[in-house]
């Protein structure tokens, strides 16, 4: 799905998307090479919704790609 419709079922702006692409948190399943569309696959819906339930904890950016990185959390 386009970053709009990705954004719109996570409730996150295109900016906060592209910012969690840009730090490594939620790369997007695809990049247009012509148009540099970002597009995203449903399964990740669930990592976007993990990613905000982190940061409304307050941890940091390094500290929620720690969490996210260990197979027995993200799972």
């Amino acid at each position: 799905m386009s970053i709009g419709e990705f954004a719109n079922k996570v409730r996150l702006s295109k900016t906060t998307l592209i910012r969690y692409e840009a730090v490594g948190l939620l790369e997007p399943a695809f990049i247009d090479p012509d148009t540099q569309r970002r597009y995203y696959r449903t399964a990740q819906l669930v990592r976007a919704q993990q990613i905000q339930i982190l940061q409304d904890l307050e941890l940091p950016i390094a500290v929620i790609l720690q969490v996210l990185s260990d197979p027995g959390i993200a799972s």
